[in-house]
């Protein structure tokens, strides 16, 4: 019966394990795909391809109040 205990415990620690990975590596991803949905390029890609104009992101010098 002792058998059945020891092996119990170490078939849910194997599996805490593989959850706590599997977990780990799903918010890895989604912060990944998030911060790529997020980036600015992303959107004005897809601003371009629905055909809207973005405005630029103060780089270029008609945005610095010069006529």
């Amino acid at each position: 019966m002792a058998e059945l205990e020891e092996h119990a415990i170490q078939r849910d620690r194997a599996f805490l394990v593989r959850l706590v990975v599997a977990l780990g590596l799903g918010i890895a991803i989604g912060l990944w795909i998030g911060s790529a949905l997020t980036s600015e390029e992303i959107g004005k890609s897809s601003a371009r391809l629905l055909g809207y104009e973005m405005p630029d992101s103060g780089n270029s010098s008609s945005s610095r109040g010069k006529p």
